[in-house]
């Protein structure tokens, strides 16, 4: 009876109390002091006063004691759902780093964001790296730009962020500036004791870093996925939910902010465009199969330019031709380098293309310079070799060894090189692929390709970065970029040889119209050739083909592989390795598919690169059983 008494003693003390909330609500008088209506339609300005996790109002800080007399005050919070290799998530390990180094244990709190309940308190002082789940600072963050970051004080929270890794030092470096502006020392013995204290309102180090990727529009209705570092300049900026209708409506509004439309290019359902600016390149692909719009932008540069169908004007004085070198040599230690690749393309106007070279060997340079002379002697004249392209597929040691080292031995040949063409790793992802594949990547594979940058320039040649959907017209020869590590981004990659590029070669016979098509593969991977697979399908259809990574692994995607050789069906199968080497691949399954009558009822001939100095010579348009097979030059 006491009970029931109690029960109803406390729903009507809960009536009256709610029955004061709505008249105090309609009351002018019941508002807080110096808190006016709002009548101009702007939002009201919020209160400093907040409430914890347990329900008692507390105010933010006025100052924010990070460090207090050696004693780290602050938690360093990232996203619970990033990868160790994920942007944000390095940051905060950064900045972990350098408060350890303020404090006299060493030690540093950092956790993520997850909770049980879902919920943050928002009282402790806490430092928050990212896309949290918290709500401070969460409008600035979901608004964030391209080329800037966010270094701001929301509650008692400091919050930073970037859509880049560059952003993410340059928000650490802000802070970090901060925090020694406002460090007070003491000496304990040999030990400097630190006390760090920003006041808040000096806790805003927010900027924009990149003012011309700040100004690039965005793709109408899409949805910023990431910016990733490529090359030494390029920053690749990823959109999702986008249609043909986004990206035509996308190159519109880059013509109509100043950028001149320089070459468009389709591929099935693909769409690529190539615009300039008197500072940028911008080139803009759409991906059909997953509705991404790719979007490259580096400062514009002579080399950019890497010329048009119209500009393509040349006098044929002989044959078109592919020459697969040899490179398999005897090493130091008794073994045999078996792999590496060279292949060397006669253009009909007389100059050439070279893809890779090999090995950074005296030798392999000189074998060449040797075919150069050889396969030009006969219309060359008194005239200069000219290699119009010289491209680097990836940055392994025997693809882009000889033009990294040996590029001297090209150059005292009396050799032009007019063009090198790469598309590499920045440093940025160099070091996040090697620390999420760590068994993948040796300590210092893939660093060479800032050699390639000093050896173009060497050379005096034009160093071009490449992307997806760039044309290149060398006499009749069209060479279509079909992947590059861009494609793959923004996932660290899981191999060097991951990062290769993938090109369809087309040589048209002048007098017939035919066309033969090489399909160029350099050491491309399964993942690559997935992509391939769902961007291109059957345009990849191929005459001869480059067997990838000299018959090696395909890192992980044996399957794509396999319907990527299906869909290619070459009757000419080109195998850049070794005589000693073939053994080991000749009966892996994905290589068994391009030459077994089953898998490819297409196929005719193989043919092997071999030792150093061996040719393998197809004259185009190529028939099966025309090739010539010149044998090293006698020792």
């Amino acid at each position: 009876m006491f009970m029931r008494k109690k029960t109803a003693a406390s729903l009507a003390a809960l009536t009256l109390a709610l029955l004061a909330l709505i008249v105090c609500a309609l009351l002018p008088s019941c508002r807080n002091a110096g808190t006016p209506a709002t009548t101009t339609g702007e939002p009201e300005q919020a209160s400093d006063a907040a409430t914890s996790d347990t329900g008692a109002a507390f105010t933010p800080v006025d100052s924010f004691r990070l460090i207090d007399d050696g004693v780290s005050m602050v938690r360093i919070v990232r996203p619970d759902l990033e990868k160790d290799s994920d942007y944000a998530t390095m940051a905060a390990v950064k900045l972990k780093k350098e408060f350890q180094a303020l404090t006299l244990d060493g030690t540093q709190s950092i956790g993520t964001d997850w909770t049980k309940s879902g919920e943050h308190d928002p009282e402790p002082l806490e430092i928050l790296f990212g896309r949290t789940e918290y709500s401070e600072g969460s409008e600035d963050v979901a608004a964030l730009k391209v080329g800037e970051f966010i270094a701001k004080a929301y509650g008692n929270k400091i919050v930073i962020c970037s859509l880049t890794a560059d952003g993410y030092d340059r928000a650490i470096e802000a802070l970090m500036a901060g925090v020694r502006a406002h460090a007070s020392v003491r000496a304990d013995g040999e030990k400097t004791v630190y006390t760090v204290d920003i006041p808040r309102a000096e806790l805003d180090y927010s900027a924009v870093y990149d003012s011309a990727l700040y100004g690039l529009p965005k793709p109408e209705g899409a949805k910023f996925q990431a910016l990733y570092l490529t090359g030494e300049t390029g920053k690749e900026l990823i959109y999702s939910d986008t249609s043909p209708e986004t990206f035509a409506a996308y190159v519109e509004a880059l013509k109509a902010a100043g950028f001149e439309a320089y070459a468009s290019h389709d591929i099935k359902e693909n769409r690529f465009a190539t615009l300039f600016s008197p500072d940028l390149a911008v080139n803009v692909g759409y991906y059909a199969y997953n509705k991404y719009i790719r979007v490259i932008a580096e400062p514009y540069t002579a080399a950019c330019r890497i010329g048009t169908e119209a500009d393509n004007v040349f006098t044929r004085v002989t044959g078109q031709r592919i020459i697969m070198a040899g490179l398999e040599n005897l090493d130091s230690d008794g073994s045999y380098r078996s792999n590496g690749l060279c292949m060397i393309i006669r253009l009909s106007d007389g100059r050439f293309v070279i893809v890779d070279g090999g090995f950074n060997t005296t030798d392999h340079a000189n074998s060449i310079v040797r075919i150069l002379k050889e396969q030009s002697k006969d219309y060359i004249g008194s005239g200069k070799i000219t290699i119009a392209a010289w491209i680097i597929t990836h940055s392994h040691g025997d693809h882009q060894g000889v033009l990294n080292g040996k590029n001297s031995v090209i150059s005292k040949a009396g050799i032009k090189v007019e063009r090198v063409i790469t598309c590499y790793l920045s440093q940025t992802e160099l070091v996040r692929s090697r620390a999420a594949y760590p068994s993948n990547w040796d300590p210092t594979e893939g660093g060479g390709y800032i050699n390639t940058y000093s050896a173009a320039e060497n050379l005096g040649a034009l160093q071009t970065n490449t992307h997806v959907g760039q044309v290149f017209h060398y006499a009749d020869l069209k060479i279509e970029v079909l992947c590059t590590l861009e494609s793959l981004a923004p996932a660290a990659m899981n191999a060097c040889n991951s990062t290769s590029l993938i090109m369809k070669m087309t040589f048209t016979d002048p007098s017939t119209g035919a066309e033969t098509v090489y399909m160029s593969t350099g050491d491309a991977t399964g993942p690559e050739f997935a992509i391939c697979n769902l961007m291109y399908g059957d345009y990849m259809k191929s005459d001869i083909v480059q067997v990838a990574h000299h018959g090696y692994t395909t890192w992980s995607n044996s399957a794509a592989t396999i319907t990527a050789y299906k869909t290619m069906l070459p009757s000419v199968v080109l195998w850049p390795v070794g005589d000693h080497g073939y053994p080991n691949v000749a009966d892996r399954e994905y290589n068994v598919v391009l030459v077994n009558k089953t898998t490819n009822p297409n196929f005719k001939e193989v043919y092997i690169a071999g030792d150093l100095g061996k040719q393998t010579v197809l004259d185009m348009p190529y028939k099966p059983g025309t090739a010539t097979v010149v044998p090293p030059p006698a020792q």
